[in-house]
Order: structure tokens, then sequence, then C-alpha cells
């Protein structure tokens, strides 16, 4: 009689299909190991942002010896030149608005954390906003004395 109840709760257990806590721990896995091998955007996302840049395997830690000097950089590069043609401050431009351009890059992958990218790109933005800044008085100045 007990092994007829314990295979007919066996039966049962098996027509529920697994349990609430097992699809959770299933599908958290499988989170893990898609977060394992992406570079935190999709194909489609990166050739709609950017359809002219090619496609590039995110960098390594392995192949970058200093990562935040990596994406510094990056900001630099991709940064400095948008803001000198719209002759904007350093300190107008915003994280969200950026980001597409940077995520095209390799450079990008460099640092894993999208909170140390943000963290990243203030620091850049309040060291560039205070060049700029000493810049427009070293400017001004000249002006003046040219008068």
């Amino acid at each position: 009689a007990d092994a007829e109840a314990a295979a007919a709760l066996e039966a049962e257990a098996e027509a529920r299909g697994p349990s609430k806590r097992a699809r959770r721990r299933q599908r958290q896995k499988e989170a893990d190991e898609r977060a394992a091998t992406s570079t935190f955007t999709s194909a489609a996302r990166v050739s709609e942002l950017a359809p002219q840049a090619e496609q590039q395997a995110p960098l390594s830690l392995a192949e970058v010896d200093d990562p935040a000097a990596a994406f510094t950089a990056l900001l630099t590069e991709k940064l400095r030149a948008a803001v000198e043609a719209d002759h904007r401050k350093v300190s107008s431009l915003e994280w969200e608005a950026v980001l597409p351009q940077l995520v095209v890059d390799r450079r990008y992958g460099a640092v894993k954390s999208m909170a140390q990218r943000r963290a990243l790109f203030g620091e850049w933005q309040h060291e560039m906003g205070s060049a700029d800044s000493e810049l427009r008085q070293r400017l001004r100045r000249e002006r003046k004395e040219a008068r």
C-alpha cells in the first residue's frame, strides 16, 4: 500500500512538472550563462545604433592592462570631437545620450560593470569640464590683453 501511494505521488509530481523553485533556479542558471557570454548589447541593437561600425569582440581583461584607462581613452576619442563640433560644454553630456556611441567600440567591454562605466564617465566629465573652463578663462584673458 505504501509503495502504491509513493508511486501515485511520484506520478502526480511528474504530471505537474518541476516545482516553482526548480523553475526559478533553471531560469537563473540560464540567465547567468547568457550574462557570462554576452557583451551587454545585442547584435541587433548595436547594428541599429551604429550600422557603419564593424562588429568586434569586446576586449577581455587579459587584453587590457588598465581597463579604466582604456574606457577613458574611448570617452575622450568618441566624445571630445562631438563636444567641440557642437560647441557644447562637456558637462551638458548625458550618459544615456552618449551610450549608443560607446557600445560599438571594443574598449566599452574593458570595464565590466555598468556602474563602473557610469562612474568613470562622471570622473571624465568632471576632468574635461575643468580643463574646458581653464581653457575658456585663458582665452578670455588673452582676448582681453589683446585689446
